[in-house]
């Protein structure tokens, strides 16, 4: 999909500036531990790893391999926070702090970030109550002497903590927003083909011009699990024939809400509820006028039959959906029939 390759080029360049902003903090650090002499080791080899693994990640970053950049350089960066939070929780950690919880906050979605922000927030308070209650070392030993640098510390990730999260909702809701755009782009761009389709959606759906969707919460895995989902239970389900199946229905099958559904519907498989309902049961229809077993039906009956409503719904879905009317198309199954016979 279009929106997919912009998103994955966002992240791309996204990497390409903060992979060498990310090395040259950890090299900063490195050289001042060596020439001072003041080597703090969990520090020192932390930044090293950092370093090494933002080097690699910038090697699979210029061949786009945007999975295995991002899985590197979380994991790095993730495991040598959590290494120095805990072993030697000092200001300097509390550095890095913003930095983690904001990088984090690029790349992960609302879960996965709620589940690792926490922890990276509790590695540190964890690691400093430990180190001072459970191992007797006084905080002067990492370098806090007043009592507001031993706040600062214990407050700084919960606080940073509480930002990533806000940043985290403001990006899925710019993903939201870049998702929109594009179909609507492409939505544009076939109605120009089609002057008359253009005039009924101007007609009936005004609104389909607009970003509705822009402050959902849904990230593109969560929309396209949503989508299979969906697509497997037309598939597989004999409800779609009911006469009285709804959305509603749809959503409590899934345990999805109706809005994500319809969301999902929209702009993952670019058609409403009803037009893949009505899709599914013309299939179903031309299945069973291909079928002998029912040639004692008429079409209205077999329409009725698979939930169909209304005889002028079923005859104009049909001819939109297959080209011809019903009646010509149980013809035309029958003239080969009789072709095949002679």
């Amino acid at each position: 999909m279009e929106f997919d390759q912009r998103f994955e080029q966002s992240q791309i360049r996204i990497f390409f500036w903060i992979l060498p902003l990310i090395s040259l903090l950890a090299l900063v650090q490195v050289t001042i531990m060596l020439t001072t002499g003041n080597v703090i080791v969990p520090v020192l080899w932390a930044n090293i790893a950092l370093l090494c693994s933002n080097l690699v990640g910038l090697f699979f970053c210029i061949q786009g391999r945007l999975s295995v950049v991002a899985f590197l350089f979380k994991t790095t960066l993730g495991l040598a926070f959590l290494t120095v939070s805990l072993i030697f929780p000092n200001p300097i950690v509390l550095r890095w702090v913003p930095v983690v919880f904001m990088v984090f906050a690029l790349f992960v979605g609302r879960d996965t970030y709620k589940l690792y922000g926490f922890l990276g927030a509790l590695a540190p308070t964890l690691g400093l109550l430990s180190q001072r209650f459970l191992l007797g070392r006084p905080f002067s030993d990492f370098g806090l002497i007043m009592e507001v640098e031993v706040g600062a510390v214990l407050m700084a990730p919960w606080i940073s903590f509480a930002f990533g999260s806000l940043l985290v909702q403001q990006r899925e809701r710019l993903a939201r927003s870049l998702a929109q755009s594009v179909f609507v782009d492409q939505a544009a761009n076939s109605q120009k083909k089609d002057s008359a389709d253009l005039r009924v959606v101007k007609e009936t759906n005004p609104q389909e011009a607009t970003p509705r969707y822009q402050f959902s919460t849904l990230t593109p895995a969560e929309m396209e699990k949503i989508a299979e989902q969906a697509i497997s239970y037309f598939e597989g389900s004999d409800d779609i024939l009911d006469p009285n199946f709804k959305l509603g229905r749809l959503s409590k099958a899934l345990s999805v809400p109706k809005h994500h559904l319809s969301q999902v519907l929209s702009l993952s498989l670019q058609r409403s509820f009803y037009d893949l309902l009505n899709e599914y049961r013309i299939e179903e229809v031309k299945r069973r006028l291909k079928d002998p077993s029912y040639d004692g039906q008429t079409i209205i009956d077999i329409a009725y039959g698979v939930g169909f409503n209304s005889k002028s719904t079923f005859n104009t879905a049909f001819k939109r959906l297959v080209g011809m009317t019903p009646s010509a198309y149980r013809e035309s199954r029958t003239s080969r029939d009789r072709d095949l016979d002679s």
